[in-house]
C-alpha cells in the first residue's frame, strides 16, 4: 500500500517547464531517472530499465489543428488523442486496462507504445484537466477526481474487418458475470512525487483497480477490489494483435 504523496495541480505550462528546449520551445523533457517508488507489486514487478529518462518530445504540426507528440496524435479539430499498442493479455486477472512498455504487464490487458509523459502533454493540449487531489493509495475508497473521458480500443480481426469497442467491453466483471459497466473513465493525470511524474515512473496508464499513480481511473465502487476484473475473453483478440487507443473528452 502506498503512502499519501505531495500533490501538484498539473497544467500544460507545468509540464513544459520541466523541459529543456531541443528543436522548439514546446519540447518537454522529464527529470533524470531515479529508482521507481515501491508499490504494492514491488516484489513482482521491476522495470527493465530507467522509465523516466526519455527523449524530449518535439511537438510537431502535422496540419492545421493536428499535432504529433512522440507516438501520440493530437487532433484538436475533432477533440481526441490517439496512440497505438498491442493486446498484452488474452485472459487473466487485471489491475490495469493499459500500461506503458515497461509497466506492470503481468496484470494489464494492453501494452501501449507510448511514454506516459508524452501522452500527458497531448491530453493537456486538447483541454483536458486532471484532478487536483488523487486517492491516497491503491484500492482506496472514493471516486477519483478529473475530467471524464471515453476510452476506445480498435483493431483488425482475422477477416480483415476493423472493429472498435469501448474500453470497458474488454474488461469482464467476474462477480457480476458481465463486462465492466459502461460509464466513463476519469483523467486523473497521475501526480508528481519528489519532482517526478509518477505515471512515467511506473508506466501506469489506465487502472481498473484504483491507482493514484495511473493517468486514468474510473468512478465505480469495484475499483476498491483487485479480484473483480478479468480480461473479457469473448471480445479480446490474441496477444500481440496491434491496437489503436483513443481518448475522447466527455461533455467538452
Amino acid at each position: 500500500m502506498r503512502k499519501p504523496a505531495v500533490v501538484f495541480v498539473f497544467t500544460l505550462s507545468f509540464f513544459l517547464a520541466l523541459s529543456t528546449p531541443a528543436e522548439t520551445s514546446d519540447t518537454p523533457q522529464p527529470t533524470p531517472a531515479q529508482a521507481p517508488a515501491p508499490g504494492r507489486d514491488a516484489p513482482e514487478w521491476k522495470p527493465e530499465g530507467p522509465t523516466d529518462n526519455i527523449p524530449a518530445p518535439v511537438i510537431q504540426k502535422v496540419r492545421d489543428g493536428v499535432f504529433q507528440v512522440g507516438n501520440v496524435t493530437v487532433d484538436k479539430n475533432q477533440g481526441y488523442v490517439m496512440t497505438t499498442g498491442e493486446i498484452n493479455m488474452a485472459e487473466g486477472l487485471l489491475e490495469y486496462l493499459a500500461c506503458g512498455p515497461m509497466g506492470k504487464l503481468h496484470e494489464s490487458a494492453l501494452k501501449l507504445d507510448v511514454q506516459p509523459f508524452h501522452l500527458q502533454v497531448a491530453l493537456l493540449l486538447i483541454g483536458l484537466e486532471p484532478g487536483s487531489k488523487p486517492l491516497d493509495f491503491q484500492g482506496a475508497p472514493g471516486v477519483p477526481e478529473g475530467d471524464p473521458v471515453q476510452l476506445w480500443v480498435s483493431w483488425t480481426d482475422g477477416s480483415g474487418k476493423r472493429v472498435e469497442h469501448r474500453a470497458e467491453e474488454l474488461v469482464f466483471d467476474e462477480k457480476q458475470k458481465k463486462p465492466m459497466a459502461l460509464d466513463h473513465w476519469i483523467f486523473t493525470g497521475s501526480h508528481v512525487m519528489d519532482g517526478r511524474f509518477m505515471a512515467q515512473v511506473e508506466q501506469s496508464i489506465v487502472a481498473t483497480y484504483h491507482d493514484p499513480f495511473a493517468m486514468f481511473d474510473h468512478p465505480l465502487g469495484t475499483g476498491m477490489d483487485d479480484t473483480v476484473y478479468f480480461v473479457n475473453k469473448a471480445i479480446v483478440p490474441p496477444v500481440g494483435t496491434p491496437v489503436t487507443f483513443i481518448v475522447k473528452p466527455v461533455g467538452k
